[in-house]
C-alpha cells in the first residue's frame, strides 16, 4: 500500500462512509410552545444564571437563558428542542419570549 493511489481511494472511501453514516441518523430540533411559571436567578463564581422553569404541553422544563432576558412569569415563550446527532442528549433554547400583559 506504499501507491498514492491505494491512499487516495481508502480516503475516498472512508469518506463515503462517514458522508452515509451521518445521513442515517438526523437532528431532530423541534419548536414548541409553554408558559413560564417561574424563574431563579443564580450567582456563582462564574456569574449569574437565570432559569425559566417552563410548562409546556407534554413536560415540565428547566431552561438556563441569558440572565439579561426579561422574561417576566405567565409569559408564552417558544422553544426550540436541539438533539445531539451523535448522542441522545436533548437541550433546550429559548427562541423567543412574549411577555404576559
Amino acid at each position: 500500500m506504499n501507491s498514492p493511489k491505494h491512499y487516495l481511494a481508502a480516503l475516498a472511501l472512508t469518506c463515503v462512509l462517514l458522508a452515509l453514516l451521518l445521513g442515517i441518523k438526523t437532528p431532530n430540533n423541534e419548536h414548541f410552545e409553554g408558559i413560564v411559571v417561574s424563574q431563579t436567578l443564580t450567582q456563582s463564581l462564574d456569574g449569574h444564571r437565570l432559569f425559566l422553569n417552563i410548562k409546556s404541553k407534554q413536560q415540565l422544563m428547566l431552561v438556563q437563558v441569558d440572565p439579561k432576558t426579561d422574561c417576566p412569569d405567565g409569559s408564552d415563550v417558544y422553544i426550540l428542542q436541539k438533539q445531539s446527532l451523535f448522542s441522545d442528549i436533548v437541550t433546550y433554547q429559548l427562541v423567543q419570549c412574549n411577555q404576559a400583559r
